[in-house]
């Protein structure tokens, strides 16, 4: 995304300017790792997913990035230098946890289907395999940011927050307003630099929920180009894919060692 031109359009409340940059950062393609061969009901479940071209959404508290939504956080000892109360603070707390705090989660990313490590982490060393996505609608996607440190919520913006949310109580968000919640909303979409190699895309439903939902792909606004069955998937495991894949009408591909990694040759 377009960093520079995103900050001009928040400034300048420009809130269609901010929803076209946004779209604008979202790939043709993306794509889900998926794993195989942990225990049969896994599998089954990951097997029934497919058949209804689904997607799951986990509690973030379920991912593998205990820093997750900790991209923009409250600075407990600089706002108390600056005069707030303790039960001020809390409430600061309790406003951004409310607004960029709780969500359920799915995760896509743009490396492609010959990634590696992404076949390594996700897609338990390649016994499982990877659906190719196309964006039919780039409406719901968030582009992941990367960064190195994560950004303190002090004096200006806790006060701008406790505005907003006093407002949204009663109805009548003003232009900062609509800003402060894209910025909060922002939280649920930074991640650490160390994790920039994954490209990644999510979909994020803001709901205080401790279990998973599912979502059909045309919801969503994708639809299925392919799905790869890694060089370590179980034979039994990719006729299934294939006999999907034949009744739904999508191409399953079985990937060699050489379409991962090193090549043949290179020229």
């Amino acid at each position: 995304m377009d960093i520079a031109r995103y900050s001009e359009s928040l400034r300048s409340y420009d809130f269609d300017g901010l929803k076209k940059i946004k779209q604008e950062s979202i790939p043709k393609k993306l794509y889900k790792y998926v794993p195989l061969g942990l225990s049969p009901s896994e599998d089954e479940k990951r097997f029934k997913t497919l058949e209804s071209t689904s997607l799951w959404f986990s509690p973030v508290s379920e991912y593998n990035d205990t820093n997750e939504f900790q991209g923009l956080y409250v600075s407990d000892r600089k706002l108390a230098e600056e005069g707030w109360s303790p039960d001020h603070i809390f409430g600061i707390h309790e406003i951004v946890e409310a607004i960029g705090g709780k969500a359920l989660v799915c995760c896509l990313s743009a490396v492609g289907y010959d990634n590696e490590p992404m076949w390594a982490y996700y897609a338990n060393n390649s016994r499982g395999y990877c659906i190719e996505y196309k964006v039919d609608d780039p409406r719901y996607l968030r582009e992941v940011q990367y960064e190195s440190c994560a950004r303190e919520i002090t004096h200006t913006a806790a006060s701008l927050y406790c505005n907003t949310l006093n407002n949204l109580k009663t109805h009548k968000l003003t232009n900062e307003d609509r800003a402060s919640l894209e910025l909060i909303s922002m939280r649920t979409q930074i991640k650490h630099s160390s994790w920039n190699h994954e490209k990644e895309y999510r979909f994020v439903i803001p709901v205080d929920l401790s279990e998973g939902v599912s979502m059909t792909i045309s919801e969503l606004g994708l639809s299925v180009c392919c799905v790869y069955a890694g060089v370590g998937c179980e034979e039994g495991d990719f006729d299934r894919m294939r006999g999907i894949g034949e009744e739904l009408g999508f191409p399953v591909e079985k990937l060699e060692p050489f379409d991962l990694g090193f090549r043949s040759s290179c020229h």
